[in-house]
């Protein structure tokens, strides 16, 4: 094969060299649930399933007390997960492992964590502004990634749903983040615009409809548009400054809902 010809190489254009597979590109995480795993033991998966080179039980906790699931997260030695396994008389399928977005305790923004942020000063989680904390913040709610009013942990902010997006890609396909990124620019928009759609049809959100910054950047949508138009015979012109991102929204909606 291939791989194992060049696993061999030691020599490229007279310089030593070693070659070693890519931990974390060749890897892959998946996850298994079923009733009947409640006895079972992480070991057993190591055991009986090949390509698994780690098993770790999910466990939940309540008050003070650490209870174990029926769930196992997986990883195999393949850049994709299997579709099914089996350990004696117990056949399995086997989800991708889609993880948590990674957000920033003290920046509150996504790719690192406290330890690695470089932000000066510690940010509310409600309003995104520094010198106090999220019990005692009295400003409007604003999120700091997407600017619209909700906190930055807020399950219905257009980053946190792309960053999801790009994850569930990765968890399916492989890749790296960034190959990820790249090929769900398209399915993203396609799933946070139909909720933006609703908001401005609801008028609940002025700010989400302006402010998606990081889907307008993805596929480089002006800020705003203006337009003029006439109520009637005899009326005043009225002008209007209606959000190009909302304008593409209404386009999409009518598209794809006419599929």
């Amino acid at each position: 094969m291939d791989e194992e010809r060049l696993m061999r190489v030691n020599e490229l254009a007279g310089v030593r060299v070693k070659v070693t597979r890519d931990g974390y590109l060749n890897t892959s995480r998946g996850v298994v649930k079923d009733r009947d795993l409640k006895g079972c033991e992480s070991e057993e998966f190591l055991e009986y399933v090949p390509s698994v080179i780690n098993a770790r039980r999910i466990e939940i906790r309540r008050g003070d007390r650490r209870i174990k699931t029926n769930t196992f997260v997986l990883t195999f030695n393949t850049p994709a997960p299997r579709d099914q396994g089996r350990i004696p008389y117990l056949p399995l399928t086997v989800r991708p492992y889609v993880p948590t977005s990674m957000r920033c305790f003290r920046c509150h923004r996504y790719g690192h964590g406290r330890n690695r942020c470089r932000a000066k000063e510690e940010l509310c989680v409600r309003c995104g502004e520094p010198g106090h904390g999220s019990e005692e913040c009295k400003r409007d709610v604003r999120c700091v990634n997407c600017k619209g009013d909700h906190p930055a942990n807020s399950k219905t902010c257009t980053k946190y749903m792309e960053e999801q997006a790009i994850l569930r890609y990765r968890a399916s396909n492989g890749g790296t983040f960034k190959q990820a990124r790249a090929a769900v620019v398209v399915k993203v928009a396609k799933e946070i615009r139909p909720k933006l759609f609703t908001q401005v049809v609801r008028g609940t959100s002025t700010r989400a409809v302006t402010t998606s910054a990081t889907v307008k950047e993805s596929v480089g949508v002006p800020s705003k548009v203006s337009t003029t138009a006439r109520d009637g015979p005899g009326k005043k012109n009225v002008r209007m400054d209606e959000s190009e991102s909302s304008k593409r929204v209404r386009q999409e909606k009518d598209r794809y809902g006419a599929e």
